[in-house]
């Protein structure tokens, strides 16, 4: 299993707690995102999303 060291996108910070499935909260800002990695179960096509 792979450990990923999450950080806020909004201000850096790593205190992040996980909500549910994908859904984060940094308890720094409040900031809500959502995490998604390809191990993540979804067999889409990701490409679409490269910057």
């Amino acid at each position: 299993m792979t450990s990923f060291d999450i950080k806020c996108p909004k201000c850096g910070s790593h205190t992040i707690e996980k909500l549910k499935n994908q859904e984060h909260q940094c308890s720094k800002c409040g900031y809500l995102f959502y995490f998604v990695t390809p191990q993540c179960g979804s067999q889409y096509d990701f490409s679409r999303y490269e910057l």
